[in-house]
């Protein structure tokens, strides 16, 4: 009854045409943004404790068309993310098509990228959002990127199931990532001490790298790879 008293969607569903008068399922939300828009509706206040949180609640606010916890969702994630917050809150974003609301994560990883790369956070963050931050972190060497891109791979394969994986179980879960990882940015030895023997390149691919860092079009770059040679900055 509170529900239905506070808020015109649940008004609807409870007492409308097709409401049931006393319970009502929700299913495509999560159960922090769920539980977030109750408290407001019995407190008046926003009441989260994480930046994740805040996202899910904000998530339930404009399902159930409440603008002003919406708006203090926003807020408080501008105010409190911080950079072992980038990739749950990417994780939720992405997966839910909220990507419109990316702003504090982007201003992260534009002013503490490589807090966010060396965050436990990252290891086991989605496939969408390693994507999302290559695309979008910045001021970062990419020796650093690409240490932390190899140990997320490695720790997708250690999470498949197999009792041991081989350097091609590697290369297929870090591949997709290949066309922005700027490995001619790297001198000749980072790149021969690190990608090199981390068993994701084949020896054609490393040659043809390695070449290309030494000088510049010395051999074809492998198709599916970036040319890229300036930092991020």
């Amino acid at each position: 009854m509170i529900l239905a008293l506070q808020n015109d969607v649940f008004r609807a569903m409870f007492f409308g045409h097709f409401g049931s008068g006393d319970r009502v399922t929700i299913t495509d939300l999560h159960p922090d943004g769920v539980e977030g828009l109750l408290r407001y509706f019995y407190s008046g206040q926003l009441q989260v404790e994480s930046v994740l949180q805040a996202a899910c609640t904000r998530s339930a606010a404009v399902k159930y068309m409440v603008p002003e916890l919406a708006a203090r969702c926003v807020a408080y994630v501008e105010r409190y993310m911080e950079p072992d917050d980038v990739c749950p809150f990417l994780d939720y974003i992405l997966t839910m098509g909220e990507d419109g609301v990316d702003g504090p994560a982007k201003a992260v990883l534009r002013n503490n990228g490589l807090f966010v790369l060396a965050s436990k956070t990252f290891q086991s963050c989605l496939h969408c959002t390693v994507n999302y931050i290559l695309d979008n972190v910045h001021n970062v060497p990419e020796m650093s990127v690409l240490h932390t891109v190899y140990a997320w791979g490695c720790r997708q394969c250690f999470e498949s199931g197999k009792v041991a994986w081989e350097p091609a179980d590697l290369r297929s879960v870090v591949q997709p990532f290949f066309l922005k990882l700027r490995f001619l940015v790297l001198s000749a030895t980072e790149f021969v001490r690190g990608p090199n023997v981390w068993g994701m390149l084949n020896a054609e691919e490393s040659l043809a790298i390695l070449c290309n860092i030494i000088e510049e079009d010395s051999l074809p770059m492998p198709d599916g790879f970036c040319t890229v040679r300036t930092p991020r900055v």
